[in-house]
């Protein structure tokens, strides 16, 4: 493993009188810049206009003590202990935010976080919930050290708190409560959590402001203030934050809740301070982070050096007239990953924008999951094995005051960093291809209900079963159905009774919607619809955000199809209370259309106010297929519908799997799929760059991606197709140059799965999905959802002769 970073004062570790001057390298070393010098030189990144970074090297009063010394000699079952005693002070600190606050965004969404820190604010460990917001919990505590520690000053029993997105949250409604653990008069860590609140001010109910054009019309941002003094809560501060909220009572209780868990958080950490002392827990931490780096680097060393680029277009609410660019780089250099965001659109004068913050936090969550699956979630090691090259104006990563209550790029962007990592480990061993997922849930749509109760009282509350999630297809399994979010493992939809009874709502039905998971040889896992109403409610709004579910942003990976990319409907004046109170419940989409119609599509708008009368329906965004469809196992297809989760329909419209009497019919599925082969090609225009030739007998093969082959020849290394052999380019070019090529709308493909671009977006949009297939055998071999006319990115990596791939029998 290299380090990344320059050695403190004539070759010697940092030391306790030193104090915490940026992030310290596994060794004890000060790790380089996180960002280039060229966009260092953009101007100052201190939150400002420009969005924080932090500095190489910190800058605090000499009276500010830091505890930074650590011994390197802890025996393996001490370090083992600590690695999970520490795991266990963030689960402690979560419940006690749980059993104070009573929060629904809390208690049944896990729509926040924990976290401990190293006295110079690198992120150890954090808890298994919106592991999300801890990609960016550091920049807050660094922020602290550099802005704060002067005035009003850093002491033991403060706590300080902020919601500002251009210093380190995901938007304002995600608020940051951290404090210093003292030792001895010295700094020794931080604990930390960020949760979600329920109104934070601004335009909206809810605080979500899609039609703000800048942060002035959103939720006040507040930079670190320090909300506890010396352990005396300040009532000016906590009156001021909770006076700007229409749920001041339930924002407080939340605070008190998260002040709750900083206390139990803090009260462990000196309880191990005490029983170990502070070199050893010191030591066990620096350890965690040397590992998680080694875990990493490690991984990366199996994977071939190059650059790969994603772009995802997106539709942005009440604009309809063209399409945004979301892009991702990133270059693998030996063990260092750089993250860009090269090729996104300029900001938008609307509240969809990501901050620098968001961007980072997403690459680091993607990296987390795909190459430290086995490190309990240590950020600092991950980030040890990183670098970026933000864009600053960009969709990705704004300048102030750009708007961004509703996290559309930024949810988005976290689930492209993913997708775009997951194509390039694809080229690495088969231990990091197993971990390869294709998208899910990429677009961030939702809707957003608010109103009050009968009582009068105010309820805020996301369409609460976005979490419940689905996960991507793999290169050897299906996705999960119904699965929760891999950004947040411990997340889950909440029962529907705890949701009705803190908002008044009534569920028709919640259920595993059937053909939602993008087709593939290995399919992606299906999302949940849900049917509401409003029910002993005095006004009942919603407002849709995101991005516009016809233009699809979950795309499969290796040929597999995009999953289901979400629906907002509704049914004004339905029927449905006479329906009901003659003892009809429909339980399924069928059977409440058979009651009250067919339902109108909902665009991206103002809130709307739902009558007594007015059906909700939320098809929930979906995951992505891996590989060709064609090439499922039809007995898979056939436990499929049998259990419920595709139909018959889509087992012959998406799979060519012909089932008679709910039995697979071999000979007609074989010759079935054969002939949509042979119409792929004959659809299909033809190869740009074509290679005749096919992969001799004997050479090595190793497969990378679905029905792609890297192939060693004597001429150097190939792509080639999987299935038939064909040679398509070499292994420094983009092998789609190599195939055939379908282009149609994605309605056209899948009616039923992909809603028309054209029922929305003004007829000069044209939104495609590409579909590259063998040019000799037809096989699928990728597909790209993008803007008509775009120029083709590469699936694959560039991989130079010069560095030969690794390659098996």
């Amino acid at each position: 493993m290299r380090m990344y970073g320059r050695t403190l004062r004539n070759g010697e570790p940092m030391t306790a009188a030193e104090g915490p001057l940026g992030h310290v390298t596994p060794d004890g070393q000060l790790r380089e810049d996180e960002i280039s010098a060229a966009t260092r030189a953009q101007g100052p990144w201190d939150g400002s206009r420009l969005p924080w970074v932090p500095p190489v090297s910190i800058q605090t009063p000499s009276d500010l003590l830091f505890d930074a010394e650590f011994d390197t000699d802890i025996d393996p079952v001490t370090y083992q202990v600590l690695r999970y005693r520490l795991w266990n002070v963030n689960l402690a600190h979560s419940d006690a935010i749980k059993r104070v606050s009573g929060a629904p965004y809390v208690c049944y969404l896990d729509d926040f976080s924990t976290s401990i820190h190293a006295e110079n604010g690198d992120t150890i460990l954090c808890g298994p919930s919106m592991v999300y917001f801890v990609g960016l919990a550091d920049l807050g505590v660094k922020w602290t050290l550099q802005h704060r520690a002067g005035n009003p000053g850093i002491h033991a029993g403060d706590v300080f708190l902020h919601n500002d997105p251009y210093i380190g949250v995901t938007h304002q409604n995600d608020v940051a409560v951290f404090a210093p653990v003292f030792h001895d008069g010295r700094l020794f860590a931080w604990v930390y959590s960020g949760a979600h609140q329920a109104d934070v001010g601004g335009a909206e109910p809810g605080s979500w402001c899609p039609n703000a054009t800048d942060m002035y019309q959103e939720a006040q941002p507040w930079p670190v203030v320090k909300l506890v003094d010396g352990g005396e809560v300040r009532g000016d501060i906590l009156g001021l934050f909770v006076r700007h909220s229409r749920a001041g009572a339930q924002v407080e209780l939340q605070l008190r809740g998260q002040l709750a868990g900083i206390d139990a958080a803090t009260r462990r950490i000196r309880e191990l301070l005490d029983e170990y002392g502070p070199r050893v827990v010191k030591g066990a931490m620096r350890r965690m982070v040397a590992d998680t780096a080694a875990a990493v680097a490690r991984r990366l060393e199996t994977v071939p050096d190059g650059e790969i680029a994603e772009t995802w277009r997106m539709g942005i609410p009440g604009d309809f007239a063209r399409l945004h660019r979301l892009s991702r780089t990133i270059r693998k250099e030996g063990d260092l990953l750089v993250f860009g965001t090269r090729g996104s659109d300029p900001q938008l004068p609307k509240g969809v924008n990501g901050t620098y913050a968001t961007f980072r936090s997403g690459a680091v969550v993607a990296a987390s999951m795909l190459l430290a699956w086995d490190q309990l979630y240590c950020p600092a090691g991950v980030l040890n094995q990183m670098r970026f090259e933000p864009d600053a104006g960009t969709l990705s990563v704004a300048t102030h005051p750009g708007a961004v209550s509703t996290q559309l790029f930024t949810v988005a962007g976290m689930h492209l960093s993913r997708n775009v990592l997951s194509r390039l480990l694809m080229t690495g061993s088969d231990d990091l291809r197993a971990r390869v997922r294709a998208a899910s849930v990429g677009q961030g749509s939702t809707i957003v209900p608010s109103g009050q109760g009968l009582d009068g009282s105010a309820s805020y509350a996301n369409f609460w079963d976005v979490l419940m999630g689905s996960t991507g297809a793999s290169p050897f399994d299906d996705g999960e159905d119904v699965a929760g979010a891999w950004f947040s493992p411990s997340s889950g939809g909440g029962n529907v009774e705890e949701i009705e009874a803190s908002a008044p709502m009534l569920y028709l039905y919640r259920r595993e919607r059937a053909d939602s998971g993008g087709p593939g040889c290995f399919r992606g896992g299906n999302s949940i619809e849900v049917a509401q109403i409003a029910h002993k409610a005095r006004v009942w709004m919603a407002q849709p955000v995101g991005n516009d579910p016809s233009i699809n942003a979950v795309p499969g990976l290796a040929g597999g199809l995009p999953g289901f990319p979400g629906a907002w409907e509704a049914k004004t004046a339905s029927g449905i209370l006479a329906a009901l109170a003659d003892g009809r419940l429909p339980a399924s989409r069928r059977e409440l259309e058979s009651l009250v119609g067919p339902f109108e599509r909902l665009t991206s708008q103002d809130y709307f106010i739902c009558g007594d009368d007015m059906i909700l329906v939320l098809g929930q965004t979906s995951s992505g297929g891996y590989g060709d469809p064609l090439t499922r196992n039809p007995s898979f297809v056939e436990t499929d519908v049998e259990r419920g989760s595709v139909t018959a329909e889509a087992a012959e419209a998406s799979y060519a799997v012909v089932l008679v009497d709910g039995r697979i019919d071999q000979r007609a599925t074989a010759d079935l799929r054969a002939r949509r082969r042979r119409e792929r090609l004959a659809a299909a225009a033809a190869p740009v760059a074509p290679r005749p030739g096919h992969v001799e007998p004997g050479e090595v093969r190793r497969r990378v991606s679905g029905m792609i082959d890297l192939t060693d020849t004597a001429d150097g290394p190939l792509w080639a197709c999987g299935d038939c052999g064909r040679q398509l380019a070499p292994a420094d070019e983009n092998y789609r140059r190599g195939a055939a090529l379908l282009e149609s709308s994605p309605h056209a493909v899948r009616p039923e799965l992909y809603p028309d671009p054209e029922a929305v977006f003004d007829p000069s949009v044209r939104f495609v999905l590409r579909q590259w297939c063998c040019p000799s055998c037809g096989v699928l071999l990728s597909i790209e959802p993008a803007a008509e006319g775009d120029p083709w990115l590469n699936e694959m990596p560039t991989i130079r002769p010069s560095a030969p791939a690794e390659v098996t029998a």
